[in-house]
């Protein structure tokens, strides 16, 4: 497991934190998502990283998909938005081989981040 460990509070002089408080939820789960894979580190990750937990939790979502304990963000699978539950939910892994495999894991993250915009009740 891929993590990184963040201090109590960002530094007030963080560059980030006054853009992801501009930026949207969506815009926040890409910003996550785009630190899957990305293996090298440099303090201004850190920093990205650190402001973007924090802005997560000030708009109170659920965030242990990604954040086993507190100050922690685990960086080993991409995740998506429920509104409903106000909660980040990881995607499925994606299969190897055939693509149309690929094609149906494809159908199928589709069906499951467009149910995730509805209600179980139907609302």
């Amino acid at each position: 497991m891929r993590v990184a460990f963040l201090t109590e509070a960002p530094d007030p002089d963080n560059e980030y934190l006054p853009r992801f408080r501009r930026t949207s939820i969506p815009g926040l789960v890409s910003a996550y998502n785009a630190q899957i894979g990305n293996f090298g580190w440099v303090s201004a990750r850190g920093r990205c990283l650190h402001a973007l937990y924090y802005e997560l939790r000030r708009r109170r979502i659920d965030i242990s998909a990604i954040s086993p304990e507190p100050r922690v963000l685990a960086l080993d699978h991409p995740v998506f938005y429920v509104p409903v539950l106000r909660a980040l939910r990881p995607l499925p892994p994606k299969p190897q081989g055939k693509p149309a495999g690929i094609r149906a894991w494809a159908r199928y993250v589709l069906r499951l981040v467009r149910s995730a915009f509805h209600s179980p009740q139907g609302g």
